[in-house]
């Protein structure tokens, strides 16, 4: 009985010791999701809202003041080159030409006495009759009427002048923007009577951040899109670049549109796309947003590397350039072609056995 005593404690340990071995199972070998890389980093893109405009847009005014009889458009008529826009009264200016016509008259007939008596005293000075003091007013005289003759025509020519501008006319084809007064209205010279856009060419006006405006130049391509117009694209290109910044620290840039066939009109929701190079465009790799461990220094992180021979992943430091949608543009380490463990990175360390969730395509 002593023996089996001592062998009974001798073996309770080897059998607890197996036991543990059993309830201990092994560690399962964690799956991940991956991602090929391939594609370098291109051009960054900026989505800046604009309004249409037309490229000639004019208010037209007229020359004199008067009372407004006609105004025979309104706004959104579309108008031809030459159309009658509005009409003043005539009647004052009808008067002010027969009153011109008058002083006229009145000048020429002075001017033909003026002459007759210049050459009278002329004669009369050639032969000794007349002195030279009643000569040189006689001359005086005769040019201060031909001065009168010239005055009273110019006179003449401006009331007629301002006769036919009592009609207003378009200088151009187009539409009628705006229309500042109504019919019978006293008029004063410079007045504005309607804004008219012309027909052609549709530019549009963008404010552009001032962090952003320095890569932009005259003659770059852009892309416009009409989002009242099913989204409906047209190619453009930068003519102007604001000089001065606005109340909102931005820059005025207009775009000129391309030849298009769309129903576009002067104050119409636009969406300009500008593109332009950056420190990542052609160097970055594009990676997806999962793919990245960050750390606390900005723009850092960590990748993990797939190594297919060994069935582990490295981790491999990058550094964060930009955000392109939903992908990061990164450098460092990291190479075309590596399969990176884009899903649940931070359960992964360096050197950590893994298996793929599924086959990454090369």
């Amino acid at each position: 009985m002593r023996w089996f005593a001592i062998l009974g404690v001798a073996v309770l340990p080897l059998l607890a010791a197996c036991e543990e071995e059993q309830a201990a199972p092994e560690l399962p070998v964690r799956a991940i999701k991956t991602f090929v890389v391939s594609e370098r980093a291109g051009e960054q893109s900026r989505r800046i809202a604009g309004l249409t405009e037309a490229s000639v847009v004019t208010d037209l005014a007229f020359e004199s003041s008067g009372r407004m009889i006609v105004i025979d458009v309104d706004i959104g008529d579309a108008i031809e080159k030459d159309q009658v826009i509005a009409k003043l009264d005539p009647e004052p200016f009808d008067l002010r030409i027969s009153t011109s016509r008058g002083q006229l008259v009145d000048a020429q007939a002075k001017l033909a006495d003026a002459e007759a008596k210049f050459a009278q005293q002329k004669e009369l000075y050639e032969q000794g009759f007349a002195t030279k003091t009643a000569y040189d007013t006689a001359i005086a005289n005769k040019n201060s009427a031909e001065s009168n003759v010239q005055i009273a025509q110019s006179q003449l020519r401006l009331a007629e002048r301002d006769l036919e501008r009592t009609v207003l006319t378009s200088p151009f084809a187009g539409q009628v923007s705006e229309k500042y007064v109504e019919r019978f209205t006293e008029i004063t010279a410079g007045q504005k009577i309607v804004q008219v856009s012309a027909n052609g060419e549709t530019k549009v006006k963008a404010n552009v951040p001032e962090g952003m405006v320095q890569r932009l130049e005259p003659g770059q391509t852009v892309t416009v899109s009409f989002p009242t117009l099913n989204d409906a694209e047209v190619a453009g290109h930068i003519t102007q670049i604001g000089a001065r910044a606005t109340s909102t620290n931005s820059f005025t840039v207009t775009v000129v549109l391309d030849a298009n066939d769309l129903p576009l009109r002067s104050g119409l929701t636009a969406e300009v796309v500008f593109a332009f190079e950056t420190a990542a465009t052609g160097k970055a790799f594009l990676i997806p947003l999962g793919a990245l461990l960050p750390t606390t220094e900005e723009g850092k992180g960590f990748i993990f590397v797939f190594d297919k021979a060994a069935s582990v992943v490295h981790r491999r430091a990058v550094h964060v350039l930009n955000v392109s949608g939903n992908d990061l543009e990164v450098t460092g380490e990291i190479a075309e072609g590596d399969i990176l463990a884009s899903a649940g990175i931070s359960f992964l360390v360096d050197g950590m056995n893994v298996k793929l969730l599924q086959t990454a395509a090369e």
